[in-house]
């Protein structure tokens, strides 16, 4: 699409926030890792519409890495803390680690709150 009289339009307008969000450590996080997630049923679950609205706010802000971790207070906030896992202290406090490979949470947390209910 053209643009006249200096304006830009909307697609350069979205490449630009693109590019500009790239640079920001919080907000290019989750753009960086859903090339690795692009599948035809990859965002079925939203589309649905059967969560909640506060599991489903809740898995947003997890793809967005906007929950408070250690490592986000470390490299985000700059708090002078360790950025080790609090629950098993063998890595760094990442989304990922949490959801994905801390034996301590996956072991005992998991199972207290969702299998056993």
């Amino acid at each position: 699409m053209k643009s006249w009289k200096g304006e830009r339009s909307k697609e350069q307008v979205q490449d630009n926030h693109k590019v500009a969000r790239n640079f920001k450590s919080l907000h290019s996080e989750f753009e960086k890792a859903k090339e690795e997630l692009m599948g035809h049923r990859t965002w079925d679950w939203l589309k649905k519409g059967s969560l909640k609205k506060e599991t489903e706010s809740l898995i947003i802000a997890a793809q967005d890495q906007a929950i408070s971790t250690n490592i986000t207070r470390k490299n985000i906030y700059k708090v002078a803390i360790s950025s080790m896992c609090r629950l098993c202290g063998k890595s760094k406090e990442t989304i990922a680690h949490i959801l994905n490979e801390c034996p301590d949470f996956a072991q005992h947390e998991y199972k207290r709150w969702r299998h056993d209910q």
